[in-house]
């Protein structure tokens, strides 16, 4: 929603050339054109270091310099599709979506910070330096690591900005959703983002009124009940489960709804008791009525427990699987390469 819905224009984010050159270094947040206070530099130090680097290492390091050649290209690619220069790629079809999903032109120079990077270690590359042992300490070598440290003088400063929502708490989470409402998530069932929620309201009255601001535990709508008939409430909770008491004396069944998206990997159980085994799994139903799709859990008459939890799904099990053979696979490999070299070596 955030990259698509409009909500943020890249034409008035690109680079201009004096900014990859400006000693300007601000903190904040970025604003469109060329006053923007935060520093787009690209680093006298690291271009100049990149470029010997590159010069020096090209006639010596043979195959290794179509690796070069990759990473001078990326900088240079990336670089120009954050200008000025290269605002008409944004507008073509195909190449403009792929650029896009940087969301502004600017965040390219991650890019290129890193193929300058390796292209500015090419100056201690051995082929340049000569010098057989890596592990050996040159004055050089050290005359050029006080010239970096030094050039990232302005990254060290620190610059402490109160935020605008007020002090880091629950009320000034609901107040930064509320100015930010393009960044709250929300699932496929979603049909409508809210935009304010009763919870919400009552951080920020309990913090204006000088209250403590107590968490909601709970994820049980209370306001579903009529204490008659139908009623539940939660007996244990944390952040991936909430066990409900419930009771149910329509004659019929009834739903429990949750103030919660529902998303894959929820999943619900009747137990034989307060804290007991499982019995029986319940179906999770996104909720059917109104735009927030929050889950549903079907109870049947009488009374009971009612554990919802947060598990693995399929996929998940499968990742997890891929995840430690390839982790294994590695080890063994690692190990293998290991004695190998042990055993070559007299």
């Amino acid at each position: 929603d955030q990259w698509f819905d409009g909500r943020y224009d890249f034409q008035g984010n690109f680079v201009y050339f004096f900014q990859l050159f400006s000693p300007v270094w601000g903190f904040g947040i970025s604003r469109p054109g060329p006053d923007d206070p935060i520093g787009f530099q690209l680093g006298v130090v690291a271009l100049i270091f990149a470029a010997m680097g590159l010069i020096l290492a090209w006639p010596r390091i043979g195959r290794q310099r179509w690796e070069a050649a990759t990473f001078a290209a990326g900088a240079l690619v990336a670089t120009f599709v954050a200008t000025t220069w290269g605002g008409f790629l944004w507008r073509l079809p195909v190449i403009g979506t792929i650029l896009a999903f940087a969301q502004f032109p600017w965040r390219w120079f991650s890019v290129s910070a890193l193929c300058l990077s390796v292209l500015a270690g090419l100056i201690v590359h051995p082929a340049v330096t000569r010098l057989d042992d890596r592990r050996n300490m040159s004055m050089p070598l050290l005359a050029t690591i006080a010239v970096v440290l030094v050039s990232s003088y302005p990254l060290l400063r620190v610059e402490i900005t109160e935020p605008v929502e007020g002090p880091v708490s629950l009320a000034g989470l609901m107040r930064f959703q509320r100015s930010s409402d393009e960044m709250t998530g929300s699932t496929a069932w979603v049909k409508e983002i809210p935009r304010w929620s009763p919870m919400a309201e009552y951080y920020i009255t309990q913090d204006e009124a000088g209250k403590p601001v107590e968490p909601v535990a709970t994820k049980l709508d209370y306001g579903q009940f009529d204490y008659a008939t139908f009623a539940a409430d939660s007996v244990a909770n944390n952040s991936v489960m909430e066990e409900v008491y419930f009771f149910n004396e329509t004659g019929a069944e009834q739903r429990l709804v949750f103030n919660h998206f529902y998303y894959p990997g929820w999943r619900a159980f009747l137990l034989n008791g307060r804290h007991g085994a499982k019995v029986e799994e319940l179906p999770i139903v996104p909720e059917e009525t109104g735009t927030l799709g929050r889950m549903t859990v079907p109870v049947p008459s009488g009374e009971g427990y009612v554990l919802l939890e947060y598990g693995d799904t399929p996929p998940r099990t499968v990742g997890r699987a891929i995840t430690l053979v390839t982790v294994g696979v590695l080890l063994l490999a690692g190990a293998w390469s290991l004695g190998r070299r042990l055993r070559v070596r007299p």
